[in-house]
């Protein structure tokens, strides 16, 4: 009896090791399929991530150039597999999309692995920037000063005292500090960046879309008056007042010594007064104010001897939107200063505080205070949006004490909107990445 329960545990044991041998077996199996097609992911993965590396190469490599990369990728060998990119350039090429694909393995076995990357690029346009200064010169960031959203210097980064920059610093040459100063870089600091601001981005590139279907609204001269000064007054019902004066030479819009007659005032719809958005005005310069309702961008272009006696923008009040964003993200009021020459805040000696809303640039000057030192008192300049400008100019006496304190308010809706057609910058930066 024991010998044959010896044989039945004998035999019961081999069964269980017969299945468990099995079982290991099986598993280990399993274990290697799966290990194999983790690897063909994550080699497929890899092989996306670098096409996707490639491709944006590429085409960074061809801004600039005149012809921007679209030949995309087709079956380039790669690490052990194949990579495929797809370049789309919907519109005018504003947006740019990237499909990048690796595969890995053979097409058609179940060991066959493709993976996708989509990047999209957008053109970096200048309505980004909160500050942008191609130069500084002698003006510094003083005490009372306060400045939002990115910030970028062509140059130094000029500092006295206890200026505030909220958004990120960036510039080519570092820091220039005059006597005791302690700035606040709240969103970071950066050296060594360049941008730069060129004729061929900026307000020339205004006459195209004014002359272009929808179109516009140009005005300029002719004959024996070709200098025209334009008044733009907004009107809260979405319309706009305006009128013009023409005159012979530039000494209208400097020493004033000629007298010229406007026009009389003319309101209209924006929709219909410029139905793409686009104000452009040529040779001659412009004086804004009011309360928009709707989305412009007004540029002012000057003579050919660029004296910056024209192309400029003056601002003879507060320039405000409808709906305040501060206060309604919703608001869709969008303003743009397109400024070949300055834009600049006219003298007024009873003003107080005075409120811009918009994306401002001057690209031969600046935001200019006109007669600062003829001010009895210091008073606030708001400005909600951005500043672009080839120069940084004083706003106030070096004591500040007459003139305007510089406080600025980043317009977070400029990182992804801008106003119609505002100059972009010539570059692209990443706008998404979708593994």
């Amino acid at each position: 009896m024991f010998g044959k329960a010896s044989i039945f545990l004998v035999l019961g044991f081999s069964v269980i090791f017969m299945i468990y041998t099995a079982n290991i077996l099986n598993t280990t199996g399993k274990t290697v399929d799966v290990f194999v097609q983790y690897y063909n992911e994550s080699a497929a993965s890899k092989i996306a991530q670098a096409a996707a590396n490639l491709a944006c190469s590429s085409f960074f490599q061809s801004v600039g150039t005149g012809t921007l990369w679209s030949a995309g990728y087709t079956n380039l060998s790669f690490g052990g597999g194949v990579i495929n990119v797809i370049v789309t350039m919907p519109g005018s090429g504003n947006l740019v999309k990237l499909t990048c694909l690796g595969a890995y393995g053979v097409r058609g076995t179940t060991g066959f692995i493709e993976d996708t990357v989509i990047v999209t690029l957008q053109k970096s346009n200048f309505a980004k920037f909160g500050n942008f200064y191609n130069s500084v010169g002698g003006v510094y960031f003083a005490t009372g000063d306060t400045c939002d959203g990115p910030i970028h210097f062509n140059t130094t980064c000029n500092v006295t005292g206890n200026p505030v920059f909220m958004g990120k610093v960036t510039c080519l040459n570092g820091i220039s500090a005059s006597g005791t100063s302690n700035p606040k870089f709240l969103g970071g600091y950066q050296s060594g960046v360049s941008v730069p601001l060129t004729v061929t981005n900026t307000a020339a590139s205004m006459i195209a879309p004014a002359s272009t279907a929808p179109g516009g609204k140009i005005f300029q001269g002719s004959g024996s008056t070709p200098y025209i000064n334009v008044d733009l007054t907004f009107n809260s019902n979405g319309t706009v007042t305006y009128k013009t004066m023409l005159g012979s030479d530039t000494n209208q819009f400097s020493t004033k010594s000629k007298t010229y007659s406007w026009s009389d005032p003319t309101t209209e719809a924006l929709s219909s007064f410029a139905p793409n958005g686009v104000v452009l005005v040529k040779q001659g310069n412009v004086n804004v104010h009011g309360i928009l309702d709707g989305q412009i961008t007004i540029a002012a272009l000057d003579d050919a001897s660029k004296s910056l006696k024209a192309g400029n923008i003056f601002i003879t009040d507060d320039v405000v939107y409808k709906v305040d964003p501060r206060t309604n993200p919703t608001s869709n009021d969008l303003l743009g200063l397109v400024a070949e020459s300055n834009v600049q805040l006219n003298y007024q000696k009873t003003a107080g505080d005075i409120t811009i809303m918009g994306s401002l640039l001057a690209q031969r000057g600046s935001l200019i205070v006109e007669n600062v030192d003829n001010y009895s008192s210091i008073s606030n300049l708001k400005l909600f949006g951005g500043l672009v400008a080839n120069s940084l100019a004083v706003t106030s006496n070096p004591s500040i004490t007459r003139g305007y304190r510089y406080n600025q308010k980043y317009d977070e809706r400029f990182m992804n909107t801008t106003p119609p057609y505002f100059p972009a910058t010539g570059t692209y930066e990443v706008l998404s990445w979708l593994e």
